[in-house]
């Protein structure tokens, strides 16, 4: 059955070890943009495990344009976290000084006398700022042309970047994309809400945002078809998304490795003995372990309990901080989507059905229920917080609902044929009657 199914069967221990020996590694974009973020102790021991492995390390073509495109976003994200924490100190400083000034303690208490330690605390605090300055002044700059870990990485990776997809291949890849995240094909169906105002352009070659995994997935598998004989690839990558982790809730939720398809995907090319994926922290842990790297075991412990802040977190700047269910995506007929998006894309549906058939000089039953079929809901809805509370009621209710319908889908009531949408909306409100009464 496993060689049927190799997607659910992941690699044993003992044969770990020779997959480090000679696998390929590839790297994802927010790895290289975690060495911005890393303390200069964790960089120097990750620099050092891809200065080992130099001869077999790859980065795809859209993994290095998302690098070059959001570096300088990372760049001023870091810079603007000394201003943070320099504000914070001024803050705290200046504010213990005033509220103990405002006890007038000299005055009102004989015991007391803070000024010693207060001018303690504040020489403690002057230092740090003062060295905090100096790092921000040191620290890489948006309009600085001085580099060092992007001088590092172009010389790590020279000759190691993959090729662009070809125009014919990347139409192909959108023409079918719509298709495969709405049937939750990994990996990127989780960033199917992306707006299209994210959109960019390369060499002339229209790069469409939410397709970003999938057309760094598709350079890889290229990549890998042109392999000469079979061999392990390595993905190393700190997305925690389910587009690309198979993830099952025991005891909380549990990260077991990649998604089946994308294992299959790969043993599909024909060209490859073990596919694995690993976080940046179980990277440089292997790497202790299996390629006998100088990688401290403070460097892990670091790595991992920056991973353990959830990305919502103020630390990653470009997200939306979120605790609710909002936030969460779910399989509709729209793809992988936020609950947001999906009402309004069922709203919008909804509303272009309302105009086919209430745009009309024609009248009948035909009609009328396809309108029912796009407003039931909604006029539960309203009849839910508005209730009917007599016969005498029930005109002016109807007149008020139709008001409402045009004003919800933004219908222009020149066009709607009233008679239609009257009738549509008694059937309506005469089905949630029934029910209610049931």
């Amino acid at each position: 059955m496993k060689n049927k199914f190799k997607g659910y069967y992941s690699a044993e221990d003992h044969s770990i070890s020779k997959i480090w020996k000679n696998a390929f590694f590839v790297f994802d974009t927010n790895i290289l943009f975690n060495l911005y973020r890393w303390p200069k102790s964790v960089n120097n021991d990750f620099i050092k495990v891809l200065e080992s492995i130099q001869d077999r390390i790859w980065i795809p073509h859209q993994v290095g344009l998302e690098f070059n495109r959001g570096r300088l976003q990372v760049i001023a994200g870091q810079k603007k976290k000394y201003s943070e924490v320099i504000d914070i100190f001024n803050k705290y400083t200046s504010d213990l000084s005033k509220n103990i000034n405002n006890l007038n303690l000299k005055l009102r208490h004989s015991e007391i006398d803070p000024d010693e330690t207060l001018s303690k605390i504040n020489e403690i605090a002057n230092t740090y700022i003062h060295n905090l300055e100096g790092q921000k002044k040191a620290s890489t700059d948006v309009y600085s042309h001085k580099d060092s870990i992007r001088d590092t990485l172009d010389k790590l990776f020279k000759d190691k970047v993959g090729d662009a997809l070809s125009d014919s291949e990347i139409k192909a890849l959108y023409k079918r994309g719509p298709e495969e995240y709405a049937n939750g094909k990994p990996p990127g169906f989780e960033d199917i809400d992306k707006d299209d105002d994210q959109n960019y352009y390369h060499n002339d070659q229209k790069i469409i945002a939410k397709y970003g995994d999938a057309i760094l997935w598709e350079q890889l598998l290229l990549k890998v078809r042109l392999f000469d004989q079979p061999q392990s690839v390595v993905f190393v990558t700190d997305d925690k998304k389910s587009d690309w982790w198979r993830i099952v809730y025991s005891d909380g939720k549990k990260t077991i490795g990649p998604r089946p398809e994308l294992i299959e995907d790969m043993h599909n090319t024909g060209k490859i003995n073990n596919f694995h994926m690993y976080n940046s922290n179980i990277f440089l842990k292997y790497a202790q372990q299996f390629l006998n790297s100088e990688v401290t075991d403070q460097s892990i412990r670091l790595v991992k309990d920056l991973q353990q802040i959830p990305e919502t977190h103020p630390t990653y700047a470009s997200s939306k901080v979120t605790i609710d269910l909002s936030d969460k995506r779910f399989a509709t007929k729209y793809g992988y989507i936020k609950p947001e998006k999906y009402y309004q894309l069922v709203k919008e549906e909804q509303k272009q059905n309302l105009i086919k058939y209430l745009y009309t000089e024609e009248t009948g039953s035909f009609n009328e229920y396809q309108v029912v079929e796009n407003i039931k809901d909604f006029i539960s809805n309203q009849l839910s917080k508005n209730p009917i509370k007599g016969i005498s009621d029930f005109i002016e209710v109807l007149d008020d609902l139709m008001i409402d319908v045009i004003r919800y889908y933004e219908l222009d009531q020149e066009h709607v044929n009233l008679s239609i949408l009257r009738n549509a909306i008694n059937i309506s409100i005469m089905s949630h009657l029934s029910k209610k009464h049931h």
